[in-house]
């Protein structure tokens, strides 16, 4: 009710053709939905904007996780990254079709939106937590480093980092003096080339 048909046709046709639908593993389009089902956000003025004010309605609120899954890709039917099963007997496809659904379930009785914001951020963080520990568990590590831009998010790096420590984790390493975002990506770019170039000379 809230986009205009001039907009919902064409989109619909997209995704029934698959033009111009990429598919990807980005947590922030999970976030740019999540706000959108929960009516906080239509779309994204400003970078970020849809996930800051998720993040805000989520401050406000608690609520019991939404469904999610965990299973190796190549039971995922995720066929793109079977490369990365291959390499890593660890790796996991995270999933999270049936929450999402219950989401909309809860936007359709009415429940507010800070505590939809609040479930899915639950949800989110026992999903990532619950991953690293699995891979932790194979590998015999009891060290986890948190980093990307996800992890901007205070509310989810808490949930992760607690949930991390409740299940034995020893260590969780955190950005300090460096965003966990893509800014860090051209800085960590430009100390591979420096030292290429500086083993070079």
């Amino acid at each position: 009710a809230r986009i205009p048909s001039t907009t919902l046709g064409p989109v619909a046709g997209m995704l029934r053709s698959g033009f111009n639908c990429p598919k990807t593993s980005s947590l922030g389009r999970l976030f740019d939905a999540a706000a959108f089902l929960a009516g906080i956000c239509d779309a994204n003025d400003v970078e970020g904007k849809a996930p800051i004010l998720l993040q805000q309605a989520a401050e406000s609120s608690v609520g019991p996780p939404y469904s999610y899954q965990l299973r190796p890709p190549t039971e995922s039917g995720e066929n793109a990254h079977s490369e990365t099963a291959d390499k890593d007997p660890s790796a996991l496809a995270m999933n999270m079709d049936d929450g999402l659904l219950e989401m909309c379930d809860d936007v359709a009785r009415g429940v507010s939106a800070s505590v939809v914001a609040a479930r899915f951020h639950r949800t989110v963080s026992n999903m990532l937590a619950d991953a690293a520990i699995q891979a932790s568990e194979h590998y015999n590590c009891k060290e986890v480093a948190l980093t990307g831009g996800c992890f901007l998010n205070s509310i989810m790096t808490r949930q992760v980092t607690e949930r991390l420590f409740a299940h034995g984790i020893d260590k969780v390493y955190k950005h300090e003096k460096l965003s966990p975002g893509d800014a860090s990506l051209s800085l960590g770019q430009a100390c591979v080339a420096a030292s290429r170039i500086e083993g070079a000379n």
